[in-house]
């Protein structure tokens, strides 16, 4: 008699241990955006070779649409998703963080300058910094805002259509500015900015998309009866899609895959926004049976390096900015050719994640 096989998906939660699949996703996405930061700094283009490899095809789609989705999974795995309060709390700890963050980007700026008897030639370097709208600015505003949505017990459905639509007014406002670096700041936050001074990386609008997908995967994702079942349907399914895409795309210089600029990506439009969802997916898949049989040593350093993204994000600026652009750049004037580019980057991805191990960064909690 053959037995016969579990629904995919039950009414109880059954599924809600470690996902050590997702926390490969953030740490693979943790080192593309090192590296990233790094070619983006160096200064030295990203429209070609191994520097387009890295940021357009392996950063861009795996980096921080993996953050977000991981964020919006990972609430429902939390205390926060039966407690808004606490969602929206934390919202402004990574908000005020954020902005933390910017002062620390911008000293180095100016540290630079003086050193090198320049204060003014990199006084606008240095507002740019204080003032860029970057992830921790999107990920605080995303837990207020789902945090809100979710104490007025807004359906998911509405919360998900609201997403859409906000993701499909984001990609009508993109590269726009107020010709004033103070309102660029505050409109930055939500549409996409290009100004003098201010640039918007992670616009509310077109990013709040992959937290609200990311938050109903989770809820799926916790009556998941049979894991392995499930990413044997989506792997093939959303590999198809972002491969398929992605080679005909990236050599047509379509949509995120155009080089013109890094803003392309980060002012991105939906469709685009629904090949990283895949994208996503797709790795989450792969990573799934990858992980199968792997030992318990490595799914344990693996875990352990995704509870510390948030330290090691921090603790590379430092590197990003002080160490390599202005003392590396600025300072001593070294190359900063892709190779020293690349030896930079991954000397930074080791010691920030060295250094989230112990005191005083291992005591950072937001």
């Amino acid at each position: 008699m053959h037995s016969v096989s579990p629904r995919l998906f039950g009414q109880d939660e059954v599924n809600t241990g470690r996902q050590v699949n997702l926390d490969l996703a953030k740490d693979i996405a943790i080192a593309f955006m090192i590296l990233s930061h790094m070619l983006e700094y160096s200064q030295t283009g990203v429209a070609k070779g191994l520097p387009y490899a890295i940021t357009f095809i392996g950063a861009h789609p795996f980096g921080a649409p993996v953050f977000m989705l991981c964020m919006g999974i990972g609430i429902t795995y939390s205390h926060h998703r039966n407690d808004p309060a606490a969602l929206c709390r934390r919202g402004v700890r990574l908000f005020l963080a954020a902005y933390a963050l910017n002062l620390v980007r911008a000293l180095g700026v100016l540290a630079a300058g003086a050193a090198t008897g320049r204060p003014g030639a990199m006084a606008d370097g240095a507002l740019g910094e204080a003032l860029i709208i970057d992830i921790l600015q999107f990920a605080g505003l995303s837990c207020l805002l789902l945090g809100l949505l979710l104490r007025l017990r807004i359906p998911y459905p509405a919360i998900l259509a609201a997403a859409v639509a906000m993701s499909l007014g984001g990609s009508a406002i993109r590269f726009a500015t107020t010709g004033h670096p103070a309102s660029d700041a505050v409109l930055g936050l939500f549409a996409g900015i290009r100004g003098e001074v201010v640039e918007s990386y992670f616009p509310l609008l077109n990013w709040f998309v992959f937290v609200a997908a990311g938050y109903g995967m989770g809820t799926w994702l916790r009556r998941c009866q049979d894991p392995d079942r499930l990413y044997r349907i989506l792997t093939p399914v959303t590999g198809l899609v972002f491969l398929g895409y992605t080679v005909y795309a990236a050599p047509r210089g379509i949509g995120m895959y155009d080089t013109g600029t890094v803003l392309n990506f980060y002012h991105l439009r939906t469709w685009d926004a629904f090949i990283c969802i895949n994208a996503m997916m797709m790795s989450a898949g792969l990573w799934h049976f990858l992980l199968k049989k792997a030992p318990a040593g490595i799914r344990r350093e693996i875990t352990r390096c995704a509870s510390d993204v948030l330290r090691i994000y921090l603790i590379q600026w430092f590197f990003v900015i002080w160490i390599f652009f202005c003392l590396m750049g600025h300072v001593l004037g070294i190359p900063r050719t892709p190779a020293v580019t690349l030896v930079s980057g991954l000397v930074t991805i080791a010691a920030s994640t060295l250094l989230a191990r112990v005191k005083p960064f291992s005591r950072i909690r937001l």
